[in-house]
């Protein structure tokens, strides 16, 4: 009995170290090093996800890390899951699966060139710069919320203040709203710090109509949504003051008596 179990022991022991020399030498085979990194998602493929694939190629396809890269792929806060695979020879499947960021913030400089790209996770709320070659594929056509360099700097360490915080929920109010029969009605949303405020001075701009909105004090998304309505309105009757091409048409929120002239409630 003692010379069976022993025996089994021995066997186990010589099988476990063939497999193991076996899965050792396979990594120094020339023919399993990745030469493809297949990826999909359902969408289009980040650029940072495209580069994470495109950093495994020329490993061994058994030395690679495929758990560690999948993990460095879900630390991602635009990535909602990220699993790696093996494809005999020389191949990797990934499947990645974006979490949408709930809103977009881009840093400008003076001359209004883009110059840091930062988006709101729906994974955990938190506030993260990103690569602005990610930001065409994440945005798509949202609106996004616009600040200038300094700001951004600040934004990167200590995250949003209470007035930008005010300014990124009126737009996710508004881009909620069927506003009018315009698509995409509000591209951008420029926003400037108030120090006499909590608010924050924004400027709503909507190109799709050649008009822009400032607004200065923290009123509702209701008020604005129907301030834009009696715009869009005006703009259409009037269908010469379109400045395809120039600058946009200015309007405030009160020096134009907007709030009154559409009698919205408090």
């Amino acid at each position: 009995m003692k010379t069976s179990t022993a025996r089994l022991i021995l066997i186990a022991a010589v099988a476990a170290f063939c497999v193991f020399t076996l899965f050792f030498s396979l990594r120094y085979v020339e023919r399993f090093d990745i030469e493809t990194v297949e990826i999909k998602g359902g969408g289009e493929v980040l650029p940072s996800v495209i580069a994470q694939g495109e950093a495994l190629i020329g490993k061994s396809l058994w030395a690679a890390g495929l758990r560690s890269a999948a993990s460095e792929l879900r630390a991602l806060p635009f990535i909602e899951t990220a699993s790696l695979s093996r494809r005999m020879p020389s191949s990797v499947y990934a499947y990645v699966a974006v979490a949408p960021p709930t809103a977009f913030i881009a840093g400008k400089n003076d001359y209004g060139k883009i110059t840091s790209a930062f988006i709101i996770s729906s994974k955990d709320g938190g506030c993260y710069r990103i690569d602005y070659a990610d930001w065409p594929a994440l945005k798509g056509d949202k609106a996004f919320v616009s600040v200038s360099e300094d700001y951004a700097v600040m934004l990167e360490t200590a995250g949003p203040d209470q007035g930008l915080s005010a300014a990124l929920s009126v737009l996710e109010e508004l881009s909620s709203m069927p506003l009018l029969n315009y698509s995409n009605l509000i591209s951008e949303v420029k926003y400037a710090i108030n120090y006499g405020g909590v608010f924050g001075q924004v400027t709503i701009e909507m190109p799709e109509i050649d008009a822009s909105l400032r607004v200065a004090e923290n009123v509702s998304a209701a008020r604005i949504a129907a301030a834009i309505a009696f715009i869009a309105e005006k703009q259409g009757r009037n269908p010469v003051n379109f400045n395809r091409g120039l600058d946009l048409a200015v309007f405030d929120l009160y020096a134009d008596s907007l709030v009154e002239r559409n009698r919205v409630e408090e």
